[in-house]
Order: C-alpha cells, then sequence, then structure tokens
C-alpha cells in the first residue's frame, strides 16, 4: 500500500539538496524521499502531518514546507537507525512507519 519505485542514490541527494537551500518540494518529490507514492503524501497533507501549500492555477500541485520535511524525514530517520524510506515489506500509510 502506498508504495513508489525506489528512488536512486543520485535523486535522494538532489532532493536533499534542494531541501538544504530551503526549496519548496513537490508531492512526487516528497514521494522519492520517503519511499511512499504521490497519494499518500498528499494523505499526509491533508491529515496535517506536513505543512503545504498548492500552487495557484489549475494544477493545484502541493508544495511542501522544506522545514516540515526535514523535520519528518530526521524522525524517519531515528526510527528506522539512518534509511529513511519504509521497507516495502511495511504495510503502514503512517509517515513515521
Amino acid at each position: 500500500m502506498g508504495r513508489a519505485t525506489p528512488a536512486t542514490p543520485e535523486q535522494i541527494a538532489d532532493l536533499e539538496r534542494r531541501l538544504a537551500a530551503d526549496e519548496w518540494l513537490g508531492a512526487s518529490d516528497l514521494a522519492k524521499l520517503f519511499g511512499r507514492d504521490e497519494t499518500t503524501i498528499q494523505r499526509w497533507a491533508a491529515r496535517g502531518w506536513l505543512k503545504h501549500t498548492k500552487e495557484p492555477g489549475q494544477t493545484g500541485k502541493f508544495l511542501f514546507d522544506p522545514a516540515d520535511v526535514r523535520t519528518l524525514l530526521a524522525s524517519r530517520r531515528h526510527v528506522h537507525g539512518g534509511t529513511p524510506p519504509a521497507p516495502p515489506s511495511e504495510q503502514s500509510d503512517t509517515p513515521d512507519a
């Protein structure tokens, strides 16, 4: 449930560089970073687990606050011993699983 294609180490490094530069990331970026699909990331936002905004216009693309993303990423690394994405065997839809 809610799994995305795993990101390459290069993609993870690029996303972490963008976070360090305080760039707001989209749902597809977070899906790669956390190893989940976009709908799971959007669900986390709807539940208030990630501060976000939507781009104006018809697309209404979700954009996520880099500070919140870094906090959630750090908590996942703490819980999972340095590994941001959850393993494919986990079925939880929560960000700390």
